[in-house]
């Protein structure tokens, strides 16, 4: 199984091509390669929370309706779960991995059919149930919750609120400018990969190892260098990617963040390790190839120019 992820943009003119409202033959055979994939199940094109935000934007009713009953459409109601989740499951893989117990890869446990994969880590809540009871209750959830049409009212919910992404680019615009009064754009980098670790992953790691009876320090060994650090960070390919995509825009003088960038790095950050493919806009896709992302997760990466490529990739998953 191979996985495709295109970003919001790719979907709007993919879904413009199937209500005949733009005429591109590229997009046509795109749009016609991905559902013959599909069909063969031999391709998965799952979407996101990003594209619940990004929906939102649209204030034509009948437009934001007929894109995601299109998208769902199209990705079988395949999603993959939100950024945080994930990071929780790279951590305990490494710690299942430390005490030899076996666990899923990252695709199996992150990617699947219901709304839990969209909103939640894809798995039903917690009940205290027991025996024949709790698999009532599992089979009810799974009727209600992991289809297409519960998908597609999450996409189309007028009372879920918005995410407002304003308060997070501020903050990472003063994140920023304590950075920039690192002259060394090399330690500039060190600084924002401590900060993050420091603030975001090492609370997360701490806690995990508790849920498992595993001292933080037994897998976390002391760091002699920062070669050290980063093959640490290497074992955790979201939280890598993330903080790469991060030092990317930092690099970019006069750029701001702006709040767009906040979602789409929080799917970039899944897509480029864990998908076989992503296409999105250049900005993004130009910032992880100069980090050679696409080398080190052996993914390939495409703009909008580089759609007839795509296309002659998928042709050999066919």
């Amino acid at each position: 199984m191979k996985y495709l992820y295109l970003d919001q943009n790719i979907w709007i003119y993919l879904s413009q091509v199937y209500y005949e409202k733009i005429s591109i033959v590229l997009y046509r055979d795109l749009l016609e390669k991905i559902n013959f994939l599909m069909q063969k199940k031999l391709l998965v094109v799952p979407i996101n929370l990003a594209n619940v935000v990004e929906l939102k934007k649209i204030s034509n009713k009948n437009r934001r309706e007929k894109l995601a009953r299109f998208m769902v459409d199209i990705s079988k109601g395949y999603c993959f779960i939100p950024y945080n989740y994930t990071i929780d499951l790279e951590i305990i893989n490494f710690i299942k991995n430390y005490l030899k117990i076996p666990f899923d890869s990252i695709q199996e446990s992150a990617i699947g059919i219901g709304v839990f994969y969209l909103i939640s880590d894809g798995t039903l809540p917690r009940t205290p149930l027991i025996g024949e009871k709790k698999k009532k209750y599992e089979s009810e959830m799974k009727k209600m919750f992991y289809t297409k049409e519960t998908i597609l009212k999450v996409l189309l919910d007028e009372q879920s609120p918005e995410h407002n992404y304003e308060s997070v680019v501020k903050e990472m615009e003063r994140i920023s400018n304590i950075n920039w009064k690192y002259k060394d754009k090399t330690r500039r980098c060190r600084m924002r990969m401590f900060k993050f670790l420091i603030g975001t992953f090492f609370p997360r790691i701490v806690h995990l190892c508790k849920e498992f009876n595993v001292e933080t320090k037994d897998i976390v060994n002391k760091f002699f260098n920062f070669e050290e650090v980063i093959d640490f960070l290497k074992k955790f390919p979201l939280l890598y990617t993330n903080i790469c995509l991060h030092n990317g825009i930092e690099k970019i003088l006069n750029r701001p963040y702006n709040v767009n960038d906040i979602p789409d790095i929080a799917s970039f950050s899944f897509a480029i390790p864990y998908c076989d493919f992503v296409i999105g806009e250049k900005f993004l896709i130009s910032i992880a190839r100069r980090e050679k992302l696409h080398l080190f997760y052996n993914t390939k990466l495409y703009t909008t120019k580089d759609i007839s490529k795509l296309l002659v990739d998928l042709n050999y998953i066919a």
